[in-house]
């Protein structure tokens, strides 16, 4: 097989290292804009290595470069690329590995089923090992009541020498992007949300002791819970985490950075080329966190696992310890991230793998109050098929569900239990999914539809976000238009705007970059109710930086900004 790889550097160079070792792989094209220096005594079969000068940042050169015939294609660029490279490989029609967080891809689903490739991503280390460790115990446990995840590169007792505490074993302008993520996770059965700003504080940190390491500092990492639906858990675990690991001190500095807006991405113009805060700090402190020739790190991944096992409450605890290879110089991170995409790759290659999509997709759940009548409105960029929810029949009876108006074709079975109405709506025909289903419910809320279910035509489910428009509440409600929050902010790529209308107005919702110009449409101008509306943002297509949010309704305007980070 032909394998193309997308970037050389320290990742890469153990990926092109690991494929070239495999009996499968003929011919190896790496890419990258200098060519990586691959010395004979560590690269075995260098034969099958070819090399290619390659822009990143140039679409067309990209798409020339990637269409070279190769079988696979791993993308070992910086994360601000992946949305681009899974574009061009789906649409040349090319298989794809990439160690980066899938979201944001899931409109992409349809398009490479079609095509017939499978598109891979977060096949490295956080996320990638982590997420094979607990798919593992996902399928092992009966029912699973808690998941935690813990994962960290970092240097080892021995080489640690600066008041950060930490070294480089990626990029450090990845590190620092990373260290301005909100994060979701749940406690008791309690959703939490916890704001970028407040990730660092201590009362948010907990320690780890890692066997035959230490006690080292847990912190908040992203969206728990959307690693718990993909597991299927989200029914039974009450409390789920997913977490970094630093060393204690590396908190407190990074807190301090972020409260002194040293960690914003805003360019400044006194500072040299128009540089942003943190693009200065990590062009000053990334020569000073260099590991030296005879230093190691330590990658470690912690999945703890509490549940119900043959029958039997039981903890289980899982843990991956990887330290830096001297003799061949692969850092731990290099050998966790490279290695599993080139296993990944492999995978695909032997027909040992399934799959042939990026992960569900994406839409809304949302129930819009007014004086005209409740209304429950599903939505998603995929064709929706059916979808399932259960609500109690004290809010809504099955006589009322009845009474739904449904798409033509459509159908609708409803089972009764204890305290619970199980409702099945679905496309009966198969020829009539739609992306948009609305439908009249009575006085019930968004949280009243548990357990909901979205399936797309592909044979694929969509995950829901869920929101709710409240009814006018007298003088609660502001004189003019209002945005009342943006969720999450920094966001990346979806964000949750919600605003209110005093009066019924014909309204848009638009967003502009920094440069004034309009680069999406939320909601096309239309004769809009009073009340309290929330409408989701789809930012994957658009680059990391500003966004101004602008709600217009008549006379009146109000704009907020958001930050995308990718």
């Amino acid at each position: 097989m032909k394998v193309l790889v997308l970037g050389c550097g320290m990742q890469g160079r153990a990926v092109i290292y690991d494929l070239l070792k495999s009996d499968i792989v003929t011919e190896i094209v790496g890419a990258d804009m200098v060519e990586p220096k691959l010395d004979p005594d560590i690269f075995s079969h260098l034969d099958k290595f070819s090399f290619v000068t390659i822009d990143a940042n140039d679409r067309i050169d990209l798409r020339k470069k990637m269409n070279c015939g190769a079988d696979i294609i791993l993308d070992m660029l910086p994360r601000e690329l992946t949305r681009i490279v899974t574009e061009l490989a789906v649409e040349i029609g090319t298989h794809l590995v990439n160690a980066n967080y899938g979201k944001g891809l899931d409109d992409l689903h349809d398009k490479a089923v079609v095509k017939g490739i499978s598109i891979m991503p977060e096949m490295g280390f956080d996320p990638g090992i982590d997420l094979v460790i607990a798919g593992e115990a996902a399928r092992q446990f009966d029912e699973i009541h808690e998941l935690h995840s813990y994962g960290g590169g970092l240097p080892e007792a021995a080489a640690i020498d600066n008041p950060l505490r930490y070294k480089i074993t990626w990029t450090f302008a990845g590190v620092l992007d990373s260290t301005n993520q909100p994060a979701r996770m749940m406690k008791n059965g309690e959703e939490i949300h916890i704001s970028a700003q407040d990730i660092y504080k201590e009362e948010n940190i907990h320690l780890v002791d890692i066997p035959g390491v230490g006690n080292l500092d847990a912190i908040y990492n992203r969206d728990a819970l959307l690693f718990a639906e993909k597991f299927g858990i989200e029914k039974t675990v009450k409390s789920t985490g997913r977490y970094t690991l630093r060393w204690p001190g590396f908190a407190p500095i990074i807190q301090t950075w972020m409260e002194f807006g040293m960690l914003s991405k805003e360019p400044l113009d006194w500072l040299p080329d128009n540089m942003s805060p943190q693009d200065y700090l990590c062009k000053y402190l990334e020569p000073q966190l260099q590991l030296g020739d005879q230093e190691r790190d330590v990658c470690i991944l912690r999945v703890d696992v509490k549940g119900i096992w043959n029958g039997k409450q039981v903890r289980q605890l899982y843990h991956v310890i990887d330290y830096r290879d001297l003799e061949t110089g692969f850092t731990a991170m290099n050998r966790t991230v490279g290695f599993p995409a080139s296993i990944a790759a492999q995978m695909i290659m032997k027909g040992e793998t399934n799959t042939n999509s990026v992960p569900p997709s994406d839409g809304t759940f949302e129930i819009l109050h007014s004086d005209q009548g409740d209304r429950a409105i599903i939505e998603s960029t995929d064709e929706i098929s059916g979808f399932q929810f259960e609500v109690s029949p004290f809010e809504i009876t099955e006589n009322d569900l009845n009474n739904i108006a449904l798409p033509e074709g459509w159908s609708m079975k409803i089972s009764e239990s204890i305290d619970r109405l199980k409702v099945v709506v679905y496309d009966a025909t198969g020829q009539n999914p739609r992306k948009k289903i609305e439908f009249s419910v009575p006085n019930v809320s968004a949280n009243s539809f548990s357990n909901t279910v979205v399936a797309s035509s592909s044979a694929g489910e969509i995950r829901v976000r869920f929101s709710e428009s409240k009814a006018f509440q007298g003088d609660l409600m502001p004189e003019s238009v209002q945005i009342q929050s943006l969720f999450p902010n920094p966001f990346n790529p979806g964000l949750s705007i919600s605003y209110a209308l005093p009066k019924d107005a014909l309204t848009r919702v638009v967003v502009f970059n920094t440069m004034g110009e309009e680069v999406d449409v939320i909601l096309p101008e239309q004769m809009t109710r009073s009340g309290y509306h929330t409408y989701y943002w789809n930012a994957a297509d658009q680059p990391s930086g500003m966004y101004f949010i602008q709600v217009q309704a008549g006379n009146h305007v109000d704009t907020q900004k958001a930050i995308l980070v990718k």
